[in-house]
């Protein structure tokens, strides 16, 4: 039987078969997270000239937070990158959200930072909870807070400003 026949004879038989029964999928809602955003900018040890940048906003999922979130601009960040931090939503359930954090470290409970340890890392996120992060760096860098205030599911049609 040549390949052509064999095609067209599996052809014949897929038609010929009861229609496949498709389960509907579940589809998870498109939710969004109301975060607050603090960044502090400091130089020194003992900085009385910290710059304290604040914001709370919707962010939805695959977003990153950055300090242009917060009106900063990349390129101003050049010569002094230990300034800069990445922070991706990875996923928001109904009631947490999963986050993952780049050129950073979580502050120890005492505040302070493992200037050696990981840069780059995942935490998760409740209603009300808080995270503090920093730039592992000795002489100058960024705090960051990063709280979560609200989860809730986006309004179907309808694109905030707000959202980044």
């Amino acid at each position: 039987m040549k390949a052509t026949d064999r095609a067209l004879r599996l052809l014949v038989e897929m038609r010929t078969e009861e229609p496949m029964q498709i389960e509907p999928m579940q589809i998870e809602p498109m939710l969004r997270a109301l975060v607050t955003l603090q960044r502090t900018s400091w130089v020194g040890e003992r900085d009385g000239y910290s710059i304290v940048t604040s914001a709370q906003l919707w962010t939805a999922k695959g977003k990153i937070l950055t300090p242009e979130t917060l009106g900063g601009n990349r390129s101003g960040y050049a010569g002094v990158e230990f300034k800069f931090f990445e922070v991706l939503v990875e996923r928001i359930v109904q009631d947490r959200v999963g986050f993952a954090y780049s050129i950073l470290a979580i502050a120890n409970p005492g505040g302070g930072l493992n200037l050696s340890g990981e840069r780059e890392g995942r935490f998760i996120l409740r209603d009300g909870e808080s995270v503090k992060l920093g730039t592992p760096v000795f002489d100058a860098g960024a705090s960051l807070t990063l709280s979560l205030d609200q989860i809730s599911q986006r309004p179907e049609g309808r694109t905030e400003q707000c959202y980044v």
